[in-house]
């Protein structure tokens, strides 16, 4: 399993526990380099935008919070929105650790949350040229900016890429 792809995992274990009622609602690499090892796995330490919404509960969050890069279009629309706010946080990460710059920027915060807002989701060729197609389906499921056919991090945790260690498959990405 490689890193990017271990680093993934965990931060998807993590953020599934939304199903016990805490979202994080958005998190980046310093939130998450404020994360501790306990026996090797990543845990998720930073709990300053978190929110606890009840267990078996299917309430949605308001508010705007986050960090540029980050954020998940629906907060910046400040409607009503779920623990899919954290697969889209997660899925920064993973498009960052795959190319070395994140998905949607912009010269200032405001241009950049504009970009997060388009969602115009690019794999430019001389970035991704040795990654595989599987791992930017799992990207491109992950940055959905329709939240309700955005993955969960169930879903994540499901997806081809990471049920075979980040290696190549034959699934069908159509």
């Amino acid at each position: 399993m490689t890193d990017t792809l271990k680093t993934e995992y965990q931060l998807c274990e993590e953020i599934g526990r939304g199903r016990f009622g805490i979202v994080y609602r958005c998190f980046s690499p310093l939130t998450a380099g404020d994360s501790y090892a306990c026996k090797g796995k990543l845990k998720l330490a930073d709990f300053g935008s978190a929110e606890w919404f009840g267990l078996n509960e299917n309430r949605t969050m308001e508010g705007i919070v986050g960090t540029p890069y980050y954020v998940a279009p629906e907060v910046l629309r400040g409607r009503d929105y779920n623990e899919k706010v954290d697969v889209w946080s997660a899925g920064v990460i993973l498009y960052i650790m795959l190319s070395g710059v994140p998905p949607f920027y912009g010269d200032t915060p405001s241009e950049t949350f504009e970009a997060v807002l388009r969602g115009n989701l690019r794999f430019p060729p001389k970035l991704f040229r040795s990654v595989s197609p599987e791992a930017k389906d799992l990207c491109r499921k992950m940055l959905c900016k329709d939240a309700y056919r955005r993955f969960s991090a169930d879903q994540v945790l499901r997806h081809p890429w990471v049920i075979n260690g980040g290696e190549t498959g034959s699934i069908d990405l159509t």
